[in-house]
């Protein structure tokens, strides 16, 4: 959501929102990264025992897994390479970072990994370019 949003504002010329000056950090994952697992794991036969199906009331064995690249970037990082791909400059109003908000967050791939093999990954600045591609299509 933070990269369609601060596109379109940068695109726009509005000024965009970041807290905590801009270091919090978060994984940013590009979709068709994402549809590639959910393929690979709907293409895995379900296992017959799950470790935590007994905490469950469904008889069908199910597991939770995180979809992610695992490697979180500062949201400066990101505006820097929206800016770049836009070729245009951010107006940026910084916020405190709200308490409840995490300084870093990313997702724990390891467990899905483990079922479906390495997961593919764009790097950040070649999803960011696709999606710009996309957005000004």
């Amino acid at each position: 959501m933070a990269v369609y949003s601060f596109t379109d504002k940068i695109e726009s010329g509005q000024t965009i929102e970041v807290y905590g000056e801009g270091e919090i950090t978060r994984d940013f994952t590009y979709v068709d990264d994402i549809v590639e697992a959910i393929i690979k794991i709907v293409e895995k036969p379900p296992h017959s025992q799950i470790n935590n199906l007994r905490s469950m009331n469904s008889k069908t064995p199910s597991q939770i897994f995180n979809v992610g690249s695992g490697r979180p970037i500062s949201v400066n990082r990101l505006v820097s390479l929206l800016e770049d791909s836009l070729d245009k400059k951010a107006v940026i109003r910084f916020r405190p970072r709200p308490a409840e908000d995490m300084q870093i967050t990313h997702a724990d791939i390891q467990g899905l990994e483990s079922m479906i093999g390495p997961l593919q990954s764009t790097q950040i600045e070649d999803g960011i370019d696709q999606f710009i591609a996309w957005y000004r299509a």
